[in-house]
């Protein structure tokens, strides 16, 4: 049999809620203009550059608040650099 519970609270939305990139969130919270962060590349695109998944949540993160950012690639080092600019 199951058991009805009653008067219990329906939870808000998002409230309490962990963010899939919670990090990233912090980060572009926290960041200034200057300042800049280093990802790994993790795999490779179809013409068969380096990309990496945790850069392009950060750069559409900053996109969403308002922040403008520059991503520069480095092959030698096969990394990812995103600069906040404004």
């Amino acid at each position: 049999m199951i058991e009805i519970i009653k008067n219990v609270p329906i939870p808000q939305r998002g409230v309490g809620a962990r963010k899939k990139h919670q990090d990233l969130y912090d980060l572009v919270k926290m960041w200034e203009v200057g300042d800049s962060v280093v990802f790994d590349l993790d795999r490779k695109n179809k013409r068969g550059r380096g990309i990496s998944n945790r850069a392009s949540s950060l750069t559409a993160i900053a996109k969403r608040a308002n922040q403008k950012v520059t991503v520069k690639r480095n092959v030698e080092n096969s990394a990812i650099q995103i600069w906040r600019v404004e």
